[in-house]
């Protein structure tokens, strides 16, 4: 008989079937489920989420919409009521949770909220963190904070106590927690999307690049701008892949760039769509943070200009056209790749094979699987 267990989240906003949270913990719930019995909770509400999937994304509330930093005193008044609410939360999330009687809690993390770990404590089960990025940084870009420094102590203090955190992505050299109870682990690939066949390429005579992703400013789309803007427009064709992608297109088409927008793909057609494309682009990312979309890419068999920072460095140092700097450099990097069809072959070959085998989700969940399982005799 399988045992109970709990996936927690905290964040309505990680319920948005586009996001790449939502994918994560899809994927987090159907591997888990292969050896015990999750539930998923919001808070304190279950959450069936097959229910979700098919829910219109506009629904669920994202932060990231805001554009101007708030004031520090605003900033504050906002973490203390964060931090009332997580304490607020503890007995409704203990009284639900006690009557599930689960044997671990395995929780997403999420700014200023340590609940989920102090209930484990009183029902005295194991507890495991996922997290997916530095959180006292998170609202840094959003509002200032009297208390980012304790905000910062906290956060440290909940991966501590944690009985194992898997930082998705390199954040645990970040953290360097002395506590030994800590690994990094990356985002994967669904291995049912693996085949032996090569995928059919655009031969029309041109380079065909994509962009794939719900675009961020870390993304860094001045850079992405730019670079494509120094280009010649007779060689290739930008595609962009996602969401809050509509005023770069617009703006590329007023610069008579050859440009498609395909709007957002679900999970299952992405594959179909960009592997007709030979060049995938990361132009900027998060020091420590795993990129969903370099498995995309991957599995699409193209080769990918990236962004020299930790993460890729960390998992993916030879497979990867690595640029440093901005426009003018990853301009360079893929004018290289345009003019030698041969090197953008290699380094899909190389990325390909990395991902498909040391990246898929089944891999993925079987190391944690193992931990917990440690974790819990």
């Amino acid at each position: 008989m399988q045992k109970k267990a709990i996936y927690l989240i905290q964040e309505p906003g990680c319920l948005n079937p586009t996001s790449g949270a939502f994918q994560h913990i899809k994927m987090g719930l159907k591997h888990l489920e292969k050896e015990f019995e999750m539930i998923l909770y919001l808070g304190a509400n279950s959450l069936e989420l097959n229910k979700i999937e098919s829910a219109i994304p506009t629904e669920f509330k994202n932060s990231n919409h805001i554009t101007k930093r708030g004031h520090w005193i605003k900033g504050s008044i906002i973490d203390i009521l964060i931090l009332l609410k997580t304490v607020y939360s503890i007995p409704k999330i203990y009284k639900i949770l006690k009557k599930e009687s689960p044997k671990f809690i395995y929780e997403r993390t999420s700014y200023l909220d340590f609940s989920g770990l102090i209930v484990s404590k009183l029902l005295g089960i194991p507890h495991f963190y996922e997290v997916n990025g530095l959180q006292f940084k998170s609202k840094k870009k959003y509002y200032a904070s009297l208390f980012n420094p304790i905000v910062k102590y906290i956060e440290k203090q909940q991966y501590k106590n944690s009985n194992h955190t898997f930082f998705v992505g390199s954040y645990g050299n970040y953290w360097q927690l002395k506590s030994n109870n800590w690994t990094n682990v990356e985002n994967g690939i669904e291995s049912e999307f693996i085949t032996d066949h090569y995928p059919t390429k655009i031969s029309d005579g041109k380079t065909h690049l994509v962009f794939v992703g719900s675009l961020m400013q870390h993304h860094r789309p001045d850079i992405l701008k730019e670079a494509i803007l120094l280009l010649n427009p007779d060689q290739f064709h930008f595609h962009l892949v996602g969401s809050k992608l509509d005023v770069l297109h617009k703006d590329l088409l007023e610069h008579s760039i050859p440009v498609t927008y395909h709007g957002f793909i679900k999970r299952n057609q992405l594959d179909a769509l960009i592997s007709q494309f030979h060049i995938g682009i990361i132009a900027g990312s998060p020091e420590y943070n795993s990129n969903m979309k370099l498995f995309d890419y991957a599995l699409a068999h193209c080769a990918i200009v990236a962004a020299n920072v930790d993460v890729l460095k960390t998992s993916f140092n030879e497979e990867l056209l690595f640029f440093e700097g901005g426009a003018i450099e990853l301009a360079n990097k893929i004018n290289k790749l345009i003019n030698n069809d041969l090197l953008v072959k290699k380094y899909a070959n190389f990325i390909y094979n990395k991902v498909t085998n040391n990246f898929t989700w089944n891999k993925i969940f079987q190391k944690k699987t193992e931990t917990i399982k440690f974790n819990i005799q």
